[in-house]
């Protein structure tokens, strides 16, 4: 195969969903979502990123938006939790790899009732003590990683699996919901993912770092600090207790779609100013015969991280 190609950190980038509803077929998506990638290259952005989808394999279309591009990192962001088993995720996301040339993201999230801590203690039904998502992520990164691993789980583990060729670079995001997750949840999940992760990315909805309060069911403590600086502290915790040095794992806030693309811009800039490392802007997918606005992704790789 010759030289990987040296990974590209992401720190402006953009999710679009592949559920087309009843205005696409699922050609139409998937080749929307393909102009897509070469429109995020051409303006500057550094990944492009899907959710994951009921109506089309997102690992089929990113392979074709690496095919149409040469520096964009792709990725799906994300998986839940009990999808596909972990080490079949591992293996997908290989294949990507391989064919993008070093591009590919491996993303994974928990699923709202899956969404457990590391610590559980240990039972018939979770025979290996840990919550879904520290197994997931333990045997994603053992599957790129190790030459034969050999991890039980109760949602699928790796018993001598074998993935080659072994990814040592290859870089796993978490995806960590901010809004409508308890604090418990929530720094959880950004130990998880500074422990076993590259890239944390947070999806902050439609909220602002300077206003807001803390998630639901925080404490007194926190609940007088802005999301921003909730979330800024806890994920610095999260990276010193898991022995991570500062910057070897990247904070992205994911902004959700608002009304108009000055007010997304706005909330994406702030989260920027400060707060995260990057920012992921969802957008959404155009209407059969109209295109993707450029002057929107341009923005966004405007943005100052």
């Amino acid at each position: 195969m010759g030289e990987r190609a040296a990974r590209r950190r992401v720190c402006r980038a953009v999710r679009a969903r592949l559920d087309p509803g009843h205005r696409f077929s699922r050609a139409e998506s998937a080749r929307a979502v393909v102009e897509l990638g070469v429109e995020c290259e051409r303006a500057g952005l550094d990944a492009l990123f899907l959710g994951a989808s009921r109506v089309l394999d997102p690992y089929v279309v990113l392979g074709a938006v690496a095919a149409s591009t040469r520096e964009l990192v792709v990725g799906c962001l994300a998986a839940p939790v009990g999808e596909r088993p972990s080490s079949v995720l591992a293996k997908v996301v290989t294949g990507l790899d391989v064919c993008a040339k070093g591009r590919a993201v491996l993303g994974i999230r928990a699923a709202p009732d899956r969404a457990t801590a590391p610590t559980e203690p240990r039972t018939e039904a979770n025979p290996t003590g840990r919550g879904a998502l520290a197994e997931a992520l333990e045997v994603c990164r053992a599957m790129v990683r190790v030459p034969s691993p050999r991890l039980p789980g109760s949602g699928g583990g790796a018993e001598g699996a074998w993935n080659e060729p072994r990814l040592a670079g290859l870089p796993i995001a978490v995806l960590v919901p901010l809004v409508g997750s308890d604090e418990g949840a929530v720094v959880a999940q950004l130990e998880l993912a500074a422990r076993f992760a590259e890239i944390c990315v947070v999806d902050v909805g439609d909220r602002v770092p300077e206003r807001g309060r803390a998630p639901v069911g925080a404490s007194r403590a926190t609940g007088a600090l802005s999301d921003g600086e909730w979330l800024s502290a806890a994920f610095s915790a999260a990276c010193l207790e898991a022995g991570r040095p500062p910057g070897e794992v990247s904070l992205l806030a994911l902004c959700a779609a608002g009304q108009g693309a000055a007010d997304l811009l706005g909330r994406a800039g702030r989260w920027t100013s400060g707060v995260a490392d990057g920012v992921v802007v969802d957008v959404e997918v155009p209407t059969p015969g109209s295109r993707w606005d450029p002057e929107l992704l341009r923005a966004v790789a405007s943005l100052a991280c």
